[in-house]
């Protein structure tokens, strides 16, 4: 690239930075725009000023002002709609301009208040683009009344002169829509392999991040077995206040190992290293065992659970699945209390759909919206990871499926799990 064409892109960059990425290319395009607009508005003021046209050459002197300020304007206000506006109307003050000295609504520069309403289409946008559209309607309307009513002066210039500078015009301007639409596509270009690069690095940091906390997960599992373990043969022949002390011990352990589980399944489920089996799973005896090995929640708790429901077969992990609603129903009798918990299986298309119903304590919109970001616990009503959902969520997206939630507060939650059928 040379030398010009470098500091012209480091000067793009430096009128874009502040904007929105989305909005990067739009910024480009003003800056292009001006490049392309501007000398060509001061070349015409110098003609039309040699010919003694003080007035018309004063008028392009400020369009051309108009156009060529945008890029400045841009920077320090970072507005796209003040700065496309101003740049149309510098665009339709250096038409209308000529168009009132050459034969008013038969100017060869009329027809070009169209690349003014494109323009703003692109810059401020769909709304910006219908203004314009209706603003040089309305002048174009206004011109051919005053060319009816005789209130056009006459021609300045007569054909010799009056055709060579429609000529010129028509050149100039279809070079100027050339280069502006080469910038604007250069710029979408620019614009997306920015983003691809983007997105690149941040999956690349993902993928970092999951990595080290999966292998730092695993790291500090295996010394917290040895700790649970020598602390259950402590406790073996412990008494009285020591022995109270271990089991405390072993209950802290024991949570935080569950910690380390949690984030170990959900580092390699983003990591792309945890293996999912793909085989049929009947869901029936598998949310039976999910009730029998939750029972000790539902007696703690006051709940009833219930299957209701055909029965189905699915396809996907079983260990998963058994994982996902395990985690699920505990939950369900977290925020539960005295109430139901039912699991409900429907079909769906050709998918089948559980649903965890339960009659606790419910969520508001904000909390659903949260409640499966890794870390969050919308209730402070129980411990937990914060990565539970989290990991169901990954799970059953990558067998196929996905789990959302409706609910409201005071009126229970429903967690529906979408898993693919299997075919016979």
């Amino acid at each position: 690239m040379s030398p010009w064409l470098t500091s012209l892109a480091s000067a793009e960059d430096a009128i874009v930075a502040g904007l929105p990425t989305e909005d990067r290319w739009r910024g480009r395009l003003v800056a292009r725009v001006a490049l392309g607009l501007a000398p060509w508005g001061l070349v015409f003021a110098v003609v039309f000023t040699a010919m003694g046209r003080w007035g018309m050459g004063g008028s392009l002197v400020l369009a051309a002002a108009l156009v060529g300020s945008g890029p400045l304007i841009l920077k320090r206000t970072g507005d796209l709609r003040l700065t496309g506006h101003l740049q149309c109307l510098g665009l339709a003050q250096s038409l209308l301009g000529p168009a009132w000295i050459l034969d008013g609504i038969f100017a060869a520069s009329i027809p070009w208040l169209a690349f003014c309403v494109t323009m703003a289409a692109l810059i401020i946008g769909r709304t910006g683009g219908i203004a314009w559209a209706a603003l040089c309607t309305a002048v174009i309307l206004v011109f051919y009344g005053c060319w009816v009513s005789g209130l056009v002066p006459e021609p300045l210039y007569g054909p010799q002169v009056r055709w060579p500078l429609a000529v010129l015009a028509y050149t100039g301007f279809f070079a100027v829509v050339a280069a502006i639409a080469v910038g604007a596509s250069s710029a979408v270009d620019i614009q997306r392999r920015a983003l691809d690069e983007a997105r690149r690095d941040a999956l690349e940091a993902s993928r970092s991040k999951s990595m080290f906390l999966a292998n730092m997960s695993h790291e500090l599992r295996t010394p917290m077995n040895a700790i649970l373990g020598y602390t259950e043969l402590l406790e073996e022949d412990a008494t009285g206040e020591a022995r109270a002390d271990l089991a405390r011990i072993h209950r802290a352990g024991n949570h935080l190992l569950a910690l380390l589980n949690d984030v170990l399944d959900l580092s390699k489920v983003e990591a792309g290293q945890l293996p999912l089996d793909d085989t049929s799973v009947a869901l029936h005896p598998l949310l039976r065992d999910v009730l029998d090995q939750t029972s000790p929640l539902f007696a703690a708790s006051g709940n009833t659970g219930d299957l209701v429901g055909p029965e189905r077969v699915v396809r996907g992990d079983a260990r998963r699945i058994r994982q996902c609603f395990l985690n699920l129903v505990g939950n369900a009798c977290k925020f539960t209390t005295g109430g139901t918990v039912t699991l409900r299986v429907r079909d769906a298309g050709d998918d089948v759909v559980v649903d965890v119903e339960d009659t606790g304590v419910g969520m508001d919109a904000d909390q659903a919206a949260r409640v499966f970001e890794p870390f969050v616990q919308v209730h402070d009503v129980a411990g937990g990871t914060g990565l539970g959902l989290a990991i169901v969520r990954e799970l059953t997206r990558r067998m196929g499926g996905d789990v959302t939630v409706r609910s409201q507060p005071g009126a229970g939650s429903t967690f529906a799990v979408r898993l693919p059928r299997a075919v016979a």
